[in-house]
């Protein structure tokens, strides 16, 4: 699957060490931009109405950050039980 970033939507580090003790990341929004983003990409909003994103640190400037949207979706299978994965055990003959 391509790979969705979040336009309108800029990061950056903070500048000094103080303000990096407290601030993760001064972020923008370009209003226009992002909301043409949201109309364009409303099939990754969640039940909740979410956009997920996840936060990534730019390879060639480590100060910036940009988004990129999470479009991971769980399969709905049934969890593994410990009785699914050993079916041939019997817990009575456990010595413990």
């Amino acid at each position: 699957m391509d790979k969705i970033y979040t336009d309108g939507f800029f990061g950056k580090e903070a500048q000094t060490a103080k303000q990096r003790e407290f601030i993760v990341s001064r972020c923008s929004i370009h209003v226009e931009d992002f909301q043409r983003f949201l109309d364009q990409n409303s099939k990754y909003v969640n039940e909740k109405g979410y956009i997920q994103f996840d936060l990534k640190r730019s390879m060639k400037d480590p100060s910036r950050f940009y988004g990129e949207v999470n479009t991971y979706k769980p399969s709905g299978e049934t969890k593994v039980t410990a009785k699914d994965q050993s079916p041939d055990r019997d817990n009575a003959d456990l010595p413990f």
